[in-house]
């Protein structure tokens, strides 16, 4: 494997040497172009300086007058130009994004003596470099808005949908989005469990510029097929320290307060500026002279806890409420240092962010930056997932077995090193080594060890699993009775006091329980004879018990709750709750001599030959009340007319609590209706029964998990490192043409350890050598190092008016060398393909985009291009490593890339110096994607993935900008899409050929699952400067402060109705199932706010801010049973619906509601 990353590396520098290659990298710089003429003659100036305030950029204007200046980090900058004999102009308000042309072009006017600079706005409302539809937010406009991180920002861009905690880009599906971090992209090239979240967790204070592109991508990009996330984080201030810091809670300390409270905090503390340290003390001490800029930094934290929504506890009784962990913050355990000794307890959901960034800039042409970044979360499961290969589960099922709620722990690290170098005014290149690794552990929930989870090791077998007869009906095994062994025999005989435990004590003396017979009758009389109700209220059956019948796995005498299946949560219970079903017949008095509790009319004996029924002299007796001889009358039973009768039903016999009631025969009267009820195995109201789930009331078989939790007992284990090397040159090499080439080489190392139903045995022919090694039906370890690589060419051309971008990608992956060993599995997937193993896939991929400004206030543009990404390893190298009972299911070492063709065109209007209208629509069919293919040999049938899946998407997206002007700025924007494919899950197949055969496969396309045909998006946010006093309706207004509102509106997502519902078989014919996603849930709405204040106390700026979510609490509906189509009730009965039972009621069926948050942050 080493020799083959050598090769690849060598083969790398020599293709650098040959053709100067860049690479495969996100831009995370711009450009400024313009030319500089006499404002009277317009004829061009030559040899005029155009510099960057601020920095050591700029550049000579050509003959033409014309010049470029390279390598400009995001940001808002003024430029100026100077020429001699003529009047300075400054230009403002010149914005540079990532991967974007500015332009700034100066008319100078002569001045034949000194002048003050002229300052004019460079702010251009028009693109017209631009060759798609580019989304570029600053940080100034991220601020104000109420979100806190990126995917939140991307929920409010136009052509962006949220579906099950994912987010799908111009109806691609999840994992097609690339995001890329300061040119490191931070996607799991492994995949697994989990929903797919692309990007790292970057605070908005951290952000410099988001830029969003969903199409027309550049051949410098590849891997992805749905949109470019490219994030630029911020650089250390060079001239002054500068602090942020940052509490933001919904906590208020009161019950009543906290209505709309899901008990959120966050910290964040931010500090940047020169280098306090190096540069002034350490190397001076030490004889060195620093060289160039002083070297800045940027260290951050961030800390986040949520219990969200929905939190588990809010649902279950106090007394089966999961249990957190609780962690000292600053503890360093690798280090030795422990902490404060101050626990922190953990929420749902925790997550913690951390980031140095070191920028160094030795002359004002070289530059090098060093930077780490770490994300770590711990949170129990807190949203549904959306398919099966992700985790699938239904949280809410986990309402009274909290503590089993499945544990998650997610790691993203990234160190990275840059290095620019500006060769001359028009070329630079930068080298970037970076290393990503992503680190992700789900385990089931362990309820002995809060915020932990359970291994498979911890689980038994299914044929190790004890059970146990529940007699009592008290929900737990119960051990022999305890008893007083009067004759110190070791073993209970009739007539020993015992603790009847059976029944539950009621307080009062009942027939058979021992009492202190004060007058010597043997008949218990109240407030005679003394009963003591601790020790002997039995209120039972009477009779001595031994232990519940059990089964002894372990042959060690008792039952181990530890080896309970549902103890050690092997599978999810719901049984109806214990219950004692019936009145008790007490059966008729008597005197009970012997007080044992059964009525015998004389003492047992053992009737000897010739078994006369009647005792003789010699035969064995049972002693009752030990006077040493055989008693022919024992306990007394009264048939008479008088008032000692204990005949009470007159059939002229003694009847005991085993006989049939009959009217007059005492009787407990368990549920107090006054008549004796039979056993019916029915719990009847007022039945005492086990309240196990605590929640007040019996429970049958309710749908929620008594113990354990879902079947598949979910472990994995998986681990990404990603090592990148990267090598980019820009060249302007003349004034129509921009240069631009590359390649790149990554190392992939994936670790990957799975097992579900981890209490079944592990019987398949294929030794995995993974650990547990004879847990699961399902096994699947491997350790695999692919190689990935692409190259690119881009010529931007500019000619006239037109500009134009031409581009080409090679992109290649390499086959992890050790499958090879893996002959069995290669040989299984050979006969099920068909194909040979391929020792790599490659590809190459056109570009082609297009911008034509018609005027200085409207452009049209169009992109072509094909978009090639991919898959997921895991479906690569997934390997049959499952039981002989398994629904077999395999990868494929032979997966080719997925491809996307897609187009793009726009116009780009400028209605005003402040409004600006775009309107884009796309075209994208979408070929290769995975499923699973089926091959049947007689009866065994075996599953593996293919790309043998299609989608196609289009839509109409319009966009109206205003600039900020009169305190008020903001966008609308509006969709119209529609997604389609003939499945919405790589594994889809596989389920549905489960479910009914391959006859169940779609052969069409219907709407996706995140099809959503109509959103719309509006933003305002009004911002009062400081200094300025508005006024309103005749009122000065304070100054400092603004408010943001946010609306959106979607139309709803379709749903897949069952035969059962409303109305539906009208259509229907035969067998035949109702249309795919035939059916919508209701639209969704929902306004978010944030007001802020900004003052000054002691030199110090402070910022208050109030958010509220969901202003107007709605209750917006995200999914529905398909029987009924709501989201509160699955009852439908014969078609007709009904209200739903608790297990209907699924707060996960409803987006969240309304959060109130208040926040200070303080900056210096």
């Amino acid at each position: 494997m080493k020799s083959k990353i050598l090769k690849i590396f060598n083969l790398f520098f020599v293709l650098t040497g040959l053709i100067a290659t860049a690479v495969l990298w996100a831009g995370d710089t711009g450009k400024i172009k313009g030319v500089v003429l006499d404002s009277k003659t317009k004829q061009p100036l030559f040899g005029a300086t155009v510099t960057v305030e601020g920095t050591t950029l700029g550049a000579v204007s050509k003959l033409d007058g014309s010049f470029h200046i390279l390598n400009v980090p995001p940001g808002t900058y003024t430029v100026k130009a100077v020429y001699i004999g003529y009047q300075t102009v400054l230009q403002t308000d010149i914005r540079i994004n990532a991967d974007v042309t500015a332009e700034a072009n100066f008319n100078l006017a002569e001045a034949p003596i000194e002048m003050a600079p002229i300052e004019v706005s460079g702010r251009k409302v028009i693109e017209k470099y631009e060759t798609a539809n580019l989304r570029r937010i600053s940080t100034d406009q991220i601020k104000n808005m109420p979100v806190k991180n990126v995917d939140e920002l991307l929920a409010t861009q136009v052509g962006f949908v949220t579906k099950n905690n994912e987010l799908h880009v111009r109806g691609g599906r999840a994992g097609e989005v690339l995001y890329m971090v300061d040119g490191v992209a931070t996607r799991d090239p492994l995949g697994g469990l989990g929903a797919v979240k692309g990007g790292m967790s970057i605070s908005s204070q951290n952000i410099e510029e988001v830029s969003v592109l969903k199409g027309g991508f550049d051949a410098e990009y590849g891997n992805t097929q749905s949109a470019i996330i490219n994030i630029v984080t911020k650089e250390g201030n060079p001239t002054a320290t500068k602090g942020y810091f940052e509490f933001l809670t919904d906590d208020f300390g009161d019950s009543k307060l906290n209505k709309y409270s899901f008990n959120t905090d966050r910290i964040e503390i931010q500090l940047n500026g020169p280098d306090p340290l190096i540069s002034k003390h350490l190397l001076p001490s030490l004889g060195i002279k620093f060289l160039g800029d002083k070297l800045t930094y940027v260290v951050s934290f961030d800390a986040f806890k949520t219990d969200g929504f929905a939190p588990i506890n809010k649902y279950a009784p106090s007394h089966l409420e999961r249990q957190f962990r609780q962690d000292d913050l600053f503890s360093w355990a690798k280090f030795g240092f422990h902490g404060t000794g101050i626990k922190i307890p953990e929420r749902m959901y925790n997550q913690y962010t951390g980031s140095v960034k070191l920028a160094y800039k030795a002359t004002p042409s070289k530059k090098l930056v060093f930077s780490y970044k770490r994300d770590v979360s711990r949170y129990s499961l807190f949203f549904n997932p959306s398919y099966e290969t992700r985790g699938e589960i239904d949280l809410w099922q986990y309402r009274y077995a909290a503590a089993n709620v499945p544990q998650y722990q997610e790691e993203k690290k990234i160190l990275s090193l840059q290095y620019t170098h500006n060769v001359s005014k028009s070329t630079f290149y930068d080298i970037q080594l970076s290393k990503f690794d992503y680190d992700f552990l789900q385990q089931p929930g362990d309820p002995n060890n809060p915020g932990g989870g359970l291994d498979p090791g911890m689980y038994p077998f299914r044929d190790e699993w004890e059970r146990f007869t529940d007699i009592n009906g008290n929900g737990v095994w119960d051990d022999a009775e305890r008893f007083w062994d009067v004759n110190g025999n070791g073993k209970y005989d009739i007539g020993e006091p015992f603790i009847d435990n059976n029944k539950g004590k009621n307080g009062i003396w009942d027939p058979g329980e021992p009492f202190t017979d004060r007058n010597g009758n043997g008949i218990f009389e109240q407030g005679v004879d003394e009963f003591n109700t601790d020790l002997q209220d039995l209120a039972g059956d009477g009779l001595w018990n031994g232990a519940e019948p059990f089964v002894d796995t372990d042959s060690n005498g008792r039952f181990d709750p530890e080896r309970a299946s549902i103890a050690a949560g092997a599978t999810g219970i719901d049984n109806p709750e214990p219950f004692l079903d019936g009145d008790i017949n007490l059966g008729e008095p008597f005197t009970d001599v012997d007080r044992n509790g059964i009525y015998e009319e004389r003492e047992p004996f053992f009737d000897l030959a010739p078994k006369n029924g009647v005792w003789d002299p010699g035969e064995i007796w049972i002693e009752r009340i030990f006077n040493g001889y055989y008693d022919q009358v024992l306990d007394k039973f009264v048939t008479c007319i008088c008032p000692d009768n204990n005949d009470l039903n007159r059939n002229g016999r003694y009847d005991s609590p085993t006989d049939p009631w009959a009217p007059g025969v005492p009787f407990v009267d368990r549920n107090k209706n006054g008549k004796f009820d039979n056993i019916n195995r029915t719990w009847d109201p007022g039945e005492p029964y086990t309240d196990l789930n605590g929640n007040g009331q019996w429970d049958n078989a309710d749908g929620f998990f008594d113990r354990g939790g879902e079947r598949r007992q979910y472990y994995q284990n998986r681990h990404s490192t990603l090592w990148t090397l990267k090598f980019d040159l820009t060249s302007q090499i003349r004034k129509e043409h921009e240069f631009k080439t590359g390649a790149m080489v990554e190392y992939n190392r994936l670790y990957y350890a799975d097992i579900r139903y981890p209490y079944d045995r592990y019987n398949g022919a294929i030794v995995d050598n993974g650990p547990w090694p004879e847990h699961g039906l399902f096994r699947n370890f491997y350790v695999r190092e692919p190689t990935r690589g692409a190259m690119y060419i881009q010529d931007k051309l500019e000619y006239g008016t037109m500009i134009a971008k031409l581009g080409l990608r090679y992109d290649f992956y390499l086959q992890s060398e050790d499958i090879y060993q893996l002959e069995e599995e290669i040989a299984e997937l050979q006969r099920l393909t068909r194909e040979t193993i391929v020792r790599g896939r490659n590809v190459v991929s056109p570009r082609l985009g297009v911008s034509y400004p018609v005027t200085d206030k409207a452009k049209v543009y169009f992109n072509y291009g094909h978009f090639y990404q991919l898959p997921e390893f895991q479906f690569i190298y997934a390997r049959g490593t499952q039981a002989s009972t398994a629904n077999r299911l395999v990868g494929n070492f032979n997966l080719d890339f997925q491809k996307t063709v897609s187009y793009e065109l726009g116009i780009q209007y400028a209605i005003s110096d402040v409004y600006r209208l775009d309107l884009s629509g796309f075209y994208k069919d979408i070929y290769g994607l995975l499923n699973t293919r089926q091959v049947t040999s007689g009866t065994f049938s075996t599953n593996f993935y293919d790309n043998n899946d299609y989608g196609r998407s289009r839509g109409l997206e319009v966009q109206l900008d205003k600039t900020y002007g009169n305190y008020v700025s903001g966008y609308v924007n509006y969709q119209y899409a529609f997604a389609y494919g003939k499945n919405s899950a790589e594994v889809s197949n596989y389920y549905a050929s489960a479910a009914g055969g391959v006859d169940k496969i779609p052969l069409q396309e219907y709407p996706l699952d995140w099809d959503v045909r109509h959103q719309i998006t509006v933003n305002t946010d009004i911002l009062i400067n400081k200094g300025d006093h508005p006024y309103l309706f005749g009122a000065r207004m304070p100054d400092s402060w603004g408010i943001n509102i946010l609306w959106q509106y979607r139309t709803g997502y379709p749903f897949t109705p069952d035969r059962n519902f409303p109305g539906e078989y009208i259509f229907l014919v035969g067998a035949q199932d109702p249309p795919k996603n035939s059916k919508r849930m209701p639209a969704t709405s929902k306004v978010d706010l944030r007001f802020h204040k900004d003052f000054n106390i002691w030199k110090l700026n402070y910022s208050f801010s109030f958010w509220v979510n969901n202003v107007f609490n709605k209750k917006n509906i995200i999914d529905v049973y398909p029987n009924t189509g709501r989201p509160d009730t699955k009852q439908n009965p014969n078609g007709i619906v009904l209200p739903g039972r608790e297990i209907d009621q699924s707060p996960l069926n409803y987006e969240y509601g309304r959060n109130i948050r208040v926040g200070l942050s303080m900056q210096f």
